[in-house]
């Protein structure tokens, strides 16, 4: 079975992973995102076999449904949530 398909077991996690993000909706993928930026290890684990939460369609009665995230009504406001995951080869500094 590939990476992506395996069932959660306490001793298939990494020992050298830094934060255990619970869940692959937008929020879950993004933050995991964000934090490799910072070269920090994440783990995602969904119970679902495909990742991306509510950002997959599913059918029922011959409909299918879409039940994810479809218009962002304040782009400006968005944009620079979306610029640190944008490019995977732009690092992003941290100043604390």
């Amino acid at each position: 079975a590939s990476l992506l398909h395996r069932k959660y077991r306490q001793d298939r996690i990494p020992e050298d992973v830094d934060y255990i993000i619970i869940g692959s909706g937008i929020g879950g993928l993004w933050l995991a995102a964000c934090l490799a930026k910072f070269d920090i290890r994440t783990l995602v684990l969904e119970q679902h076999y495909i990742a991306g939460g509510l950002q997959h369609t599913f059918q029922r009665n011959n409909y299918e449904f879409v039940p994810g995230l479809h218009y962002i009504a304040n782009l400006p406001l968005c944009q620079p949530l979306y610029e640190m995951v944008a490019d995977p080869n732009k690092k992003i500094e941290y100043n604390q």
